[in-house]
């Protein structure tokens, strides 16, 4: 939970705009290597990135949510983890990729381009396709394409193109993908 926790950290800093680009690998190095959330705001005050005021809010916002997510245990279960919580706990990726990732695919979002995780880690070179695939399989999804018009889809058990109505396929490679899932970091 202690990651997890660092990262939301770095992510609120990100979007409250108190940490500058030329800080964050800085940052997320410390969010690595910090044990807890607490270590990391202490460093975070040390270094002049955030100030007192803001490591109390911050504080009292991670031991809110940390007791509203009491009780739903550890397994969460295939469905319910994120891609990027999936490659994490794989070994395939370190946070700071995902955090680069999940950067890029909010810079992009902001160009109107909508691009996967999976798809955004694959062109940083941080997963493979085959990598991808996995994930997605262990989500209960799969790459497929539409026969009609080559719309490359990840789905579940649907059978048809939601677009043409085709019949889908499995590919062998992994375009730009459209999913019936909503983006989870």
């Amino acid at each position: 939970m202690a990651k997890h926790e660092n990262l939301l950290l770095v992510r609120m800093l990100r979007y409250q705009g108190q940490l500058a680009d030329s800080d964050l690998q800085v940052v997320l190095s410390h969010a690595e290597r910090a044990r807890d959330h607490q270590e990391l705001l202490k460093q975070l005050g040390q270094l002049g990135i955030v100030d007192d005021d803001w490591i109390e809010r911050a504080g009292r916002y991670l031991r809110a949510k940390s007791r509203s997510c009491r009780g739903l245990g550890e397994d969460l279960g295939r469905f319910d983890r994120s891609f990027g919580q999936v490659a994490l706990s794989k070994g395939w990726i370190e946070l700071s990729q995902l955090e680069a990732a999940l950067l890029e695919q909010e810079r992009l979002r902001r160009t109107n381009l909508s691009f996967r995780l999976g798809e955004i880690l694959v062109r940083l070179g941080s997963l493979g396709v085959d990598q991808v695939r996995d994930i997605l399989r262990q989500q209960g999804y799969e790459v497929m394409k539409c026969r009609s018009c080559d719309l490359v889809l990840a789905f579940g058990a649907e059978e048809l193109c939601p677009t043409c109505e085709g019949a889908l396929e499995p590919t062998e490679f992994l375009d730009i993908v459209r999913s019936d899932v909503s983006s989870r970091a």
